[in-house]
């Protein structure tokens, strides 16, 4: 569902974009004066604000939210110029199509929100890609061997209770913590720490589960469900645990002072052209800043690069967690 909005969401501000700069285009090449009908051109700068309008509305929609959310908790992000520029994009256009009757900057609004739900897509897309899907339970095994009244019976690993006497041969995991009974045995935990040195565990020795029977045929008692084994709490405990927001990446940090910085210079611009008297100068400084300073091409290059190198890893077999 995730996907088929953003594809949803990049077709529509694809489509608006392309359509707003061939519109545009005229105008461009004219220096403002292509049109000698005035009813014409007013048409074409109506057809161009139609276009933005599900850009602005729909496909931008998580630049806002994303802002939003970060600004009531007193931070900075990237979203931040980037949903201030196609704010304030989007209302000078409208001033300018409405009161003025001249063309607004409607394409290159759409162009970046355009490029940046790419850049997203392209980066979930890849994440999703190497995003690991196994649980623990993949390397355990499906039923064990219980032992009742001296008979073996073979029963669904889920089924195990605490106090159970399981039967565990050669070559065969240890499906949760157990107690080895009787005479000793020796145990492979490569699975579990990647050392495959065997281990000898004498009677009454805690036995954790993902441990690789290597002697032979011996009984254990289980001491823990297979879902409250120590392996499986650390698994879900690995799995679960989100990244804390203080242990922000080297580009974070950078886009958190490029942002600021973009956002300071962008408003003492303006305010030195409002203290000259020129508000109109004043606002075309601002646009200027904001959106040709845009740090488009920093989150740009940080989802491409993140991206890539996943992928690159990824065909050579290495894998980044963290």
């Amino acid at each position: 569902t995730r996907n088929r909005t953003q594809l949803i969401k990049i077709a529509i501000a694809g489509f608006c974009f392309g359509n707003s700069m061939m519109v545009s285009l005229p105008d461009y090449f004219a220096s403002g004066n292509f049109f000698t009908d005035s009813t014409l051109q007013q048409l074409f700068n109506i057809i161009s604000l139609i276009l933005a309008l599900p850009v602005f509305f729909y496909c931008a929609q998580e630049f806002y939210v994303s802002s939003w959310q970060h600004v009531k908790h007193r931070k900075i992000t990237l979203d931040l110029p980037i949903a201030l520029a196609i704010l304030i994009t989007f209302g000078f256009s409208c001033y300018k199509i409405i009161w003025q009757q001249q063309l607004g900057y409607i394409d290159s609004m759409s162009g970046i929100v355009f490029f940046m739900l790419v850049g997203r897509y392209f980066q979930h897309q890849t994440y999703n890609a190497l995003q690991f899907q196994t649980s623990i339970s993949s390397y355990l095994p499906l039923s064990v061997n219980k032992l009742v009244e001296q008979v073996e019976v073979n029963i669904p690993l889920g089924e195990i209770q605490v106090g159970d006497e399981l039967i565990v041969r050669y070559g065969e995991v240890i499906p949760t913590d157990c107690i080895q009974m009787h005479e000793s045995a020796w145990f492979d935990y490569s699975l579990v720490t990647g050392e495959s040195k065997a281990i000898e565990k004498m009677p009454n020795e805690i036995i954790y589960a993902g441990a690789i029977q290597k002697s032979g045929k011996c009984i254990v008692k289980v001491s823990k469900k297979a879902s409250d084994s120590y392996i499986t709490q650390l698994w879900n405990a690995s799995n679960t645990k989100k990244f804390e927001e203080e242990n922000s990446s080297y580009t974070e940090k950078v886009n958190l002072y490029f942002s600021s910085t973009v956002l300071s210079i962008g408003i003492l611009a303006c305010a030195f052209w409002l203290f000259q008297g020129e508000s109109a100068t004043a606002f075309k400084a601002l646009l200027s800043i904001w959106i040709v300073a845009c740090p488009c091409a920093l989150l740009l290059s940080s989802t491409f690069t993140y991206g890539g190198m996943l992928k690159i890893l990824a065909l050579n077999g290495m894998y980044i967690k963290n």
